[in-house]
């Protein structure tokens, strides 16, 4: 298609040179055979209309979705073009989903919605990313909802920034506190470059599947009848219901999650004034599971969920003994484990 849009540009600059392309001609030459490259027949009422009622050079009609585009010649002022035909559509009471404006080399395309340009593209000058977007307006991807999507997305970018900025100071206190380890005008820093940025990409993947063990609440009365860890990275074991006694490895685990352990750790002990130990659990993340941090006497313990913040501050709550592991850890065990 890239190849066809290129010899389409070329052609039309052939065709009498860039002061001969007046709007017609810039219809004829360019926008329309590249509408018909992006999927769009221009032949059928049903999806492409000329001068729809007096307001814009053509509708494009998607199975959910309209598009207003606005013509100009070659090289002509885009804005004033968009200002036109947003306000003949808002007079005649039209509602577009999207309004594009261009001079068949120049695309730019306007969420309704959402008053905003999605994106502005020159088809001389294509990279990959920009060629994406383009391809956006193909009648396949405006039926499929593409799109409508991507407007979403942009919106959804815009907001997430606005909002990142807007608190960045009671976010970078709420992940300080999180764990200590971060600190905070690190993450103030880091918020503010990302709410420089041009855009965020947001991916958007299928909801995994929860391990059986993931999240499961912690509770002092009903013991588990048998525990299989769910496979991963590490040698699968299976370990018995009452006690991990003599069987637990924590050399197993994820080595950046013993690192926050340990700094959580030494920080507790240094607010506490006493040593601490640690017992690691089965629930949560195998390799960075829940555990419980105590004292020596047993009597005041902090319990986490992986890598999160405390449950409760000051022994509210215990793990369930039969979910942890029978043998506790000092901040000096985790140390040479690590080295």
């Amino acid at each position: 298609m890239w190849e066809k849009i290129a010899d389409i540009i070329q052609k039309a600059h052939s065709a009498g040179g860039q002061d001969a392309m007046t709007e017609e001609k810039t219809k004829q030459f360019l926008i329309e055979p590249i509408l018909t490259e992006l999927g769009w027949d221009l032949a059928n009422p049903k999806e492409v209309q000329r001068e729809y009622k007096n307001v814009v050079d053509y509708a494009l009609f998607g199975q959910r979705t309209t598009i207003f585009l606005e013509a100009k010649r070659l090289d002509a002022h885009l804005d004033s073009a968009m200002q036109q035909v947003l306000q003949y559509a808002i007079q005649k009471d039209i509602r577009p989903d999207f309004v594009i404006t261009t001079d068949g080399v120049h695309w730019n395309c306007v969420s309704m919605r959402y008053q905003a340009v999605i994106f502005s593209i020159n088809l001389q000058e294509l990279e990959q990313a920009q060629r994406a977007k383009f391809t956006l307006l193909g009648k396949p991807s405006v039926d499929a909802g593409a799109l409508t999507n991507y407007a979403n997305q942009i919106r959804t970018e815009q907001e997430v920034l606005a909002y990142l900025k807007r608190n960045a100071q009671a976010i970078a206190a709420d992940i300080h506190a999180y764990d200590s380890i971060f600190e905070e005008k690190t993450i103030i820093d880091y918020i503010d470059h990302l709410t420089n940025q041009t855009s965020i990409v947001i991916r958007v993947t299928e909801p995994r599947t929860p391990r059986p063990d993931w999240h499961q609440k912690e509770d002092n009365t009903a013991p588990t009848s048998s525990l299989t860890p769910p496979s991963r990275s590490i040698p699968t074991k299976q370990y018995p219901p009452t006690s991990w006694a003599g069987t637990y490895d924590i050399g197993e685990l994820d080595r950046n999650y013993l690192r926050l352990v340990a700094q959580r750790l030494a920080d507790m002990e240094k607010q506490v004034g006493e040593k601490l130990f640690v017992r690691f659990g089965i629930t949560g993340n195998w390799s960075t599971p829940n555990y419980q941090v105590e004292t020596a006497s047993g009597k005041q313990t902090w319990t986490f969920r992986g890598r999160g913040r405390f449950q409760k501050p000051f022994g509210a709550k215990f793990f369930n003994p039969n979910k942890i592991t029978a043998k506790r850890y000092s901040l000096e065990d985790i140390q040479k484990i690590l080295e």
